[in-house]
């Protein structure tokens, strides 16, 4: 068995104090603050195995092998406004991983594959009856009790996921993004899952993505519906599509970004030092998570349509 890091040590580093190279850990459900080593946390046993890859079964592993490593040396980029086309791949490959391999995004698609085999159960179960007749009553009857229940398994739903890296990748890749410079008193924090996505959006509404980097650096970029990708894998020698600008956050900023980073947390949240501010806000936000909000819409025939999206509020304890 292995222990494998959802959340890389090299990212978590950028956190660590200069004098003791610890973070600083707060416990989403405890309140506690205490004092950690980045190899301690954010890490399952594992967590890279999946038996749907016969051949590969790290390939999950693999992915992580081609980005971790250019980590520290990419954000040193960033840091001196030199980011090469190679150093975006860098940042949007691992960005990718952040976005939908943590096990807090990994049990969001569990949900959301359960709801929509709910929704496809009874549709796949009344046309088997119509090939049976003679089961029909039965049928119905299982459909009204809920004897019939879908069972997701998690490990193909991961597998799916990991199938997914690359296309979210490419997707982000070529995005326009925002380099956030925060010189605050109130350094950016991070999270055991830290591609958060931001409360009190519209259901059909865009969906945008902020990310810290380290202390004083993080990216924030929006998906635009409209805007046409590619699935080409990039030119590397050729500049990166989608602008980059740059901009400085003010206190008043710094703090909402990070109050999204905790509410977007599953069970942990880091700063560097021990923060009062940040343990308040840990507390104060203990009950928000992601979820999967599911809604339904009628069509003109007299069906419905089902659709689902990833959501941040206070339902932690639906999810759990």
């Amino acid at each position: 068995m292995a222990k494998d890091h959802f959340v890389a040590q090299t990212y978590l580093r950028q956190w660590a104090s200069p004098s003791s190279a610890m973070l600083r850990g707060y416990g989403k459900r405890t309140g506690k603050e205490f004092p950690c080593a980045p190899k301690d946390v954010c890490h399952e046993w594992d967590w890279d195995v999946n038996p749907y890859f016969k051949e590969h079964p790290r390939l999950l592993g693999d992915y992580r092998k081609i980005f971790e490593p250019q980590w520290r040396p990419t954000i040193a980029a960033v840091r001196t406004n030199k980011l090469s086309a190679e150093d975006k791949f860098v940042l949007s490959g691992y960005w990718a991983l952040l976005t939908t391999c943590t096990p807090s995004w990994h049990r969001s698609a569990v949900i959301l594959a359960e709801r929509q085999l709910a929704d496809f159960i009874p549709l796949l179960a009344r046309n088997f009856a119509k090939e049976k007749p003679e089961y029909q009553d039965f049928v119905e009857e299982a459909i009204m009790k809920g004897w019939i229940k879908p069972n997701p398994d998690g490990q193909q739903i991961k597998a799916m996921l990991t199938q997914q890296l690359t296309r979210t990748m490419l997707l982000l890749y070529q995005l326009d993004w925002v380099v956030l410079r925060n010189s605050t008193d109130a350094p950016f924090i991070t999270s055991d899952n830290p591609s958060s996505v931001f409360p009190r959006r519209p259901f059909f509404g865009g969906l945008a993505r902020f990310l810290p980097l380290a202390p004083d650096l993080a990216l924030f970029t929006a998906i635009d519906p409209g805007r046409k990708l590619t699935t080409e894998l990039p030119d590397l020698e050729r500049a990166a599509p989608g602008k980059v600008r740059r901009g400085n956050v003010t206190r008043k900023q710094a703090a909402r970004l990070n109050r999204v980073t905790v509410m977007n947390a599953d069970e942990l949240v880091f700063s560097t030092r021990a923060n009062g501010p940040v343990g308040r806000l840990v507390r104060n936000h203990r009950d928000f998570s992601v979820f999967v909000d599911h809604a339904r819409f009628p069509t003109p025939d007299g069906g419905f349509l089902n659709a689902s999206t990833m959501m941040v509020r206070r339902e932690r304890a639906a999810v759990r």
